[in-house]
Formats: structure tokens, C-alpha cells, sequence
């Protein structure tokens, strides 16, 4: 058994839990060492006999961290496909995007904030990023790779997702997923199930958006007399630049009035323009009557998040009482 290697605890460009300084450190920690594991083999595939990830304790002043490990034993195994495996994954990953997984862990200054805790949610959640089209096709090779890989090294959670979202089909309900429930596992009802829905919608949609070199998409809708559309969808580099959105599939999701929540499969353009029709019905429902209103919805796409600035039209009147 030879001496194992350290992968570190989170990809190379993003933020992880800092050690005596991130409120609940030791449950964030152990949980981005557990989506590291999941987002290596997303890339570079399940480790060949010989190989094992393993969980690194280190003790600090402050404390004790984890990292991820990668033990080898060339005797259990092909040495030439241990080492191979060993020289991949030690150049680690620059993202969670790269392996089609969106960051398990928010951060907001030194605290964090898990949206999933169970990281068979998370793996689900990147099975359905990197999931095909209609036609079967993917939108990049590596998502083929990636959504291969986790479906062979994580079999449960490919049954579930399977269950959820089956490609070709017509729209799958999901309203028990977590997301879009109460403590209770009621499902959501009204705006708060439009505003899960929401950030769901922009999570699926990022990691598509990244790979493609987009970094803002502005949606925007203008209507009024009951009667309102999104007008337009457009996307922009990180230099500003205009970018033709890709024709590819992207998880599109659907509230009702009931809090259940549909996800189909649709195009991209389609996909962000029903982000703009969630994001309003969560937070001015019913924009659209009398004078109306007009306004966008901006995706910042390496912050997974989104922007709506809401513009209401109004008529006004002057009143002039004059003695007579």
C-alpha cells in the first residue's frame, strides 16, 4: 500500500469551510469532502481496483479538518490503471462545474449554507445536469462522460433520478422532492413554491450556462390590460460581449398553484425564459393587470443567482378645486 494522496477539500477555484472561522465548520467540511469524492469520479471516473478515496483527519490548532484522499495498493490491481488514475485526479478540479455539480455549500462572507445536506440529493441533482436531451444527445462530451460515470459509480441514486425525470417523457411530477416542501414534507404552496422553484431552475441552469462562456443572462417581459410575455432572453460573456445562447436541452421546472412541481426537459432559451415566469409569480403575482408593468431578471451565473428589477406603470392624475 503506497502513501496516499491528498485531493484537498474542495475544487481549486471555490471557497470551502474555513477551519475557526466557518460557523458549523466540521458538518460543512465533512460534506464538501463527500461531494469532492462524487465530483472526481463525475470526471475522471470510479476508481480501478487498486484504488480508493478515503477521508484525510488533520489536526490544526484550531482544530481538526478533513480532506480528500486517494489510497493505491499497485498489488490489488493493474499498476499501469492505478497510476493512470492516480496522475488524473491529482490535477483535481478547477470547479464543481466541471464535473456538472453546482457548489454543495453557499457562501455568504465566512458563513455557509448547505441548500442539500444528503449527498444523494446532490449526486441526483448533477445526474439531472448532465442528463441528454429529447434526442439523447448531451450538450457537451464531458457531461456524457460525467453523467456516465456517476451513474455507474452511484446506482441508487440513478433509480431515483430515473424515476423523477425520464428523458423522452412527458413532464415528470416532483413535488415530494425536498426543495419544494415544508419542515413537514407538505408541499409548498403560492410564492414559496415559485421562489424554490426559482432557485432550483437557476441552479440547473448555471453549470449549462458556464461551460458555454456566459456569464449574465437578462431576462426580460413587459405587459399590461391582464396580458404580459417575456419579450426577450439574452446572454453575455464576462467581458460583456454578446452570446448567441447554445441550442441545447436544459431541466426546465414548472410550479402549480397546489405546490406540486413539474420538471420536463426543454430547450435552454425555454428554460431561462420560465425562470423570469417563476421569479414573478414569487414576488409580484399578478403583474400583468391594469397598468401593468416591465422590468428583468438577471442571472449572475458564477454566483448562481438572480436579480429581478420590477418596474410598475401607473396613472397618474392631478386634481385642481377652484371656488367659484
Amino acid at each position: 500500500m503506497s502513501h496516499p494522496i491528498d485531493l484537498g477539500g474542495a475544487p481549486a477555484r471555490e471557497p470551502c469551510a474555513q477551519l475557526g472561522r466557518t460557523p458549523g465548520f466540521a458538518a460543512l467540511n465533512a460534506l464538501e469532502v463527500d461531494v469532492l469524492r462524487a465530483a472526481l469520479i463525475a470526471r475522471y471516473g470510479p476508481p480501478p481496483a487498486g484504488c480508493r478515496f478515503i477521508a484525510l483527519d488533520h489536526a490544526h490548532d484550531f482544530g481538526r479538518y478533513r480532506t480528500l484522499g486517494l489510497a493505491t495498493d499497485p498489488a490489488a490491481g493493474d499498476a499501469a490503471a492505478i497510476a493512470a488514475y492516480r496522475d488524473a485526479v491529482a490535477t483535481g478540479l478547477s470547479t464543481w462545474t466541471e464535473a456538472g455539480f453546482t457548489p454543495p455549500v453557499i457562501y455568504g462572507g465566512v458563513v455557509g449554507t448547505a441548500p442539500r445536506t444528503e449527498l444523494a440529493e446532490i449526486v441526483i441533482g448533477a445526474l439531472a445536469t448532465t442528463r441528454p436531451g429529447w434526442d439523447g444527445s448531451f450538450p457537451l462530451p464531458a457531461f456524457a462522460e460525467a453523467h456516465a460515470h456517476l451513474a455507474a459509480a452511484f446506482p441508487a441514486e440513478a433509480a431515483r433520478f430515473a424515476e423523477r425525470v425520464r428523458p423522452g417523457a412527458p413532464a415528470v411530477a416532483v413535488a415530494r422532492d425536498p426543495r419544494f416542501a415544508d419542515a413537514a414534507g407538505a408541499p409548498l404552496d403560492g410564492m414559496a413554491v415559485s421562489r424554490a422553484v426559482t432557485a432550483a431552475a437557476v441552479a440547473a441552469a448555471a453549470p449549462i450556462l458556464a461551460a458555454h462562456g456566459i456569464a449574465t443572462v437578462v431576462i426580460a417581459y413587459d405587459g399590461g390590460g391582464d396580458s404580459g410575455q417575456i419579450n426577450e432572453v439574452r446572454a453575455d460573456d464576462a467581458a460583456g460581449a454578446p452570446v448567441v445562447l447554445p441550442a441545447v436541452a436544459c431541466e426546465r421546472y414548472v410550479s402549480g398553484y397546489d405546490g406540486s412541481v413539474v420538471v420536463d426537459v426543454a430547450s435552454l432559451e425555454a428554460a431561462l425564459e420560465e425562470i423570469g415566469t417563476e421569479a414573478l409569480a414569487a414576488y409580484h403575482s399578478g403583474w400583468e393587470n391594469n397598468d401593468g408593468a416591465f422590468g428583468t431578471v438577471t442571472i449572475d451565473v458564477a454566483a448562481r443567482t438572480a436579480t429581478l428589477d420590477h418596474n410598475v406603470y401607473f396613472t397618474d392624475s392631478e386634481l385642481f378645486t377652484t371656488q367659484l
